[in-house]
């Protein structure tokens, strides 16, 4: 695989992997579209990579998906919250690869959660 940043660029579209409803992401019972905090956080990342033609694909992940889909790159981005530890960052459990995390963007008291 080349370098997701470039990956990203060359198909035009950011596959942004999310939690279904758990009060940051769910299903607006109107629209049947998937709004909340990391939906808008997708899109924000989506605009400043692509510029204002974005395109995002939301992919549900859940708790046992999540780290496989994206040493799979069946996603580019994770937006799920975890806590950024040593062991993610050089040998994740289920995938036995690290990943990179981005600066806390949300404190609730008992974890930081992090891109």
């Amino acid at each position: 695989y080349g370098p997701t940043l470039v990956q990203v660029k060359n198909e035009g579209a950011l596959r942004c992997g999310v939690p279904g409803d758990n009060g940051f992401s769910g299903l607006n019972n109107t629209t049947g579209e998937r709004e909340g905090m990391v939906v808008d956080l997708c899109k924000a990342v989506a605009a400043y990579v692509l510029g204002s033609e974005y395109r995002t694909e939301l992919i549900v992940v859940d708790y046992t998906t999540r780290f496989t889909a994206l040493a799979g790159r069946d996603i580019d981005l994770l937006i799920y919250g975890d806590t950024h530890t040593m062991e993610r960052d050089f040998h994740e459990k289920a995938t036995g690869v690290g990943f990179q995390f981005s600066d806390p963007y949300f404190y609730d008291g008992l974890s930081f959660a992090g891109v």
